[in-house]
């Protein structure tokens, strides 16, 4: 950055990089208003724009709309006649892309301006891509903006950047220049040939899911893995990092402790385990002792949004079909203590496959009178890659007879063996019709659970408190309307008009407190399960539906359960998913150490104790609703 750019941050009024002024920057335009001068100088014009916005849709700045004519004139008299004369370089960098929608709205350019707009880009090394206006002005200059994006091969972190969501064309910009994949593959390539590489890029490539017209080749996702492992190799060469490291074990302890907490790492209490080795209290510990399944929320690391901003997210490059939705330290910590669990019952000659056994063969039977669910046990004394094939096929059966027995209210095993579709998790359904709850993500009601469960929300900062936190957790914690600065109370006052906020003597609270603390649990895990909720949740539920925040859901798996479901299984949706059951099934892997076969089996164990979980919840209450017809 030049001496002339810190210059003009210094003297920028508005920190508008979303083309708009915020509520709070209000003050500064009213003091721009009203000490306004015409000005020919770029940043001033810029800014005149910006007003100029404001007065024209917020009824606050209604009384200058007089102003408006006047602001209009002076930006069409004052700006200059082409724009190839302003000095690119003394725009700040907050009013790049303001510049270019100013110039566009003026019509300062046209198609006939090609050779000029081209020179002017090479001039300043402007990535037309990165600019917002993009879109327009590909419709005036599409070639060179072609050639300007495969000009440089770095451009493939902005392709990169923009291929993720439902539509992985960014709305069909590289559709609209011709841009053919070989043209996207040779750009990868040229990439992965430079010494100047972000690890992250290298890694999206190798991870990249087709999605539509675009593809890497196997060879550039090998090129990309390989130059990423050569990086990393070098890095640690030079670099100790950090060191991270948990633990897990199982000892004796006080009868009175479940488990003990380290400095990193846990204890669990092995004489509680002692004490019983029947099946259902085996099975019932990854519950009760364990915590690997939550009857309300599900899987207790799947996380649908972060409470607390995550830099390493916004600065992590992710491939465009990326599976993050979890807390992958929570995650680990669960990993190893199924490890342990696992372990523990090895040395007790106790298989879990012999449990999720006995539970489909023994007691779906004798204690739910519901026939026909069978599973076959791996051999224990088999390699752990044998038993992971072993395991992907009883899991496939256990998904198949459980949508007979939905459909049929039975299993028949000849139809079951003629079967020709496997059953997909996906659209398994429950037989309840008003199982999950789930968010219904409007605008609006994205809007608002940003403002409640954010601590990047405008409500989330109060400068009389030291801690930073949420607008929801200050209501918990106590706070006043008076602790607000005037822009905040605006945004308090609408939620009062909604009905989620009340005043008592200044101090806020919320009108139904169970009701948005649903809406919390739902925003941070994306799973709400009605299953065992009294009348009075289930009450709370239907009128949360009926205000349009939630719908009902009647899949056997919440949306975000099947989601990592696909990330662990296969590679369907994401294209950084670990793909086990790929692995197994496909004898591509049969290579891989003993250790990573062990690794990929566990995974597997999880999600059929897992499936166990769910598929008795249904089966119970499908024996309810039996005997309440009785």
């Amino acid at each position: 950055m030049n001496i002339r750019n810190i210059k003009n941050m210094s003297s920028q009024r508005f920190h508008a990089p979303n083309s708009v002024i915020e509520p709070y920057q209000y003050d500064m335009a009213l003091e721009y208003i009203e000490t306004y001068k015409p000005s020919t100088e770029i940043n001033n014009l810029i800014e005149t724009h910006l007003i100029l916005k404001l007065l024209k849709t917020e009824n606050e700045f209604s009384k200058f709309k007089h102003l408006i004519r006047k602001f209009h004139n002076d930006l069409s008299e004052n700006f200059p006649i082409t724009i190839f004369e302003i000095d690119y370089d003394s725009i700040d960098i907050f009013y790049k892309d303001i510049f270019w929608e100013l110039v566009l709205s003026l019509g300062k350019i046209n198609k006939d301006d090609v050779s000029q707009f081209e020179s002017y880009i090479k001039k300043y090394n402007i990535q037309t891509m990165n600019l917002k206006n993009v879109t327009k002005l590909i419709n005036l200059f599409p070639q060179v903006i072609k050639e300007n994006f495969l000009s440089l091969s770095r451009n493939i972190e902005f392709f990169l950047n923009h291929q993720s969501g439902k539509y992985t064309d960014s709305n069909g910009l590289y559709i609209k220049l011709g841009i053919t994949n070989e043209e996207i593959n040779n750009l990868a390539k040229e990439y992965c040939q430079t010494d100047s590489i972000n690890p992250n890029y290298l890694q999206s490539i190798v991870e990249y899911k087709k999605l539509s017209k675009y593809e890497f080749d196997d060879e550039i996702k090998l090129l990309a893995k390989r130059k990423s492992d050569k990086f990393w190799e070098k890095h640690f060469e030079t670099n100790e990092g950090m060191h991270y490291s948990q633990s897990v074990s199982i000892s004796p302890l006080e009868l009175d402790q479940l488990y003990v907490c380290e400095s990193n790492g846990i204890i669990i209490n092995k004489m509680i385990l002692d004490e019983h080795h029947d099946f259902p209290t085996l099975l019932n510990n990854y519950i009760y002792i364990f915590g690997f399944f939550n009857y309300e929320t599900g899987l207790p690391w799947l996380v649908a949004n972060d409470e607390i901003f995550s830099f390493t997210r916004l600065f992590s490059q992710k491939s465009n079909a990326h599976f993050e939705d979890y807390d992958s330290h929570l995650k680990q910590s669960y990993g190893l203590l199924f490890y342990a669990y696992f372990d523990y019952l090895k040395k007790n000659d106790i298989d879990i496959e012999e449990i999720i056994n006995w539970y489909f063969n023994i007691y779906l039977e004798t204690e739910l009178n519901i026939k026909g669910f069978h599973f076959h046990a791996s051999n224990k004394e088999s390699s752990y890659y044998e038993r992971g094939k072993s395991i992907i096929c009883e899991m496939d059966s256990i998904l198949d007879q459980y949508e007979l027995f939905f459909r049929h209210r039975e299993i028949d095993q000849g139809l079951l063996e003629i079967k020709s579709k496997a059953s997909s998790y996906a659209s398994l359904k429950s037989f309840n019709e008003k199982k999950f709850l789930k968010l219904s993500y409007t605008s609006d009601n994205s809007a608002l659970f940003s403002t409640l469960f954010s601590d990047q929300s405008t409500l989330s900062f109060i400068s009389s408190k030291k801690e930073h936190s949420t607008f929801f957790k200050h209501i918990k914690s106590g706070v006043k309307i008076t602790d607000f600065e005037d822009y905040q109370v605006k945004q308090i006052k609408i939620l009062i008009d909604k009905n989620l906020l009340k005043l008592s003597n200044e101090l806020i609270t919320f009108t139904n407190f169970q009701e948005i603390n649903i809406l919390n649990k739902l925003w941070k895990s994306g799973t709400y399960c009605l299953y065992y909720k009294d009348k009075l949740i289930l009450d709370i539920a239907e009128d949360l539906c009926k205000k349009g925040y939630c719908e009902y859901s009647d899949n056997l798996f919440s949306e975000h359960e099947n989601n990592y479901l696909s990330y662990i299984l296969d590679d369907k949706k994401y294209g950084n998913g670990l793909k086990i059951r790929n692995k197994f099934s496909h004898g591509k892997f049969a290579y891989k150490s003993e250790k990573e076969h062990i690794q990929n089996y566990l995974e597997l164990l999880q999600i059929v104790i897992f499936y166990v979980m769910r598929i008795n919840d249904e089966l119970e209450y499908y024996t309810q609703l039996r005997q309440s017809k009785k």
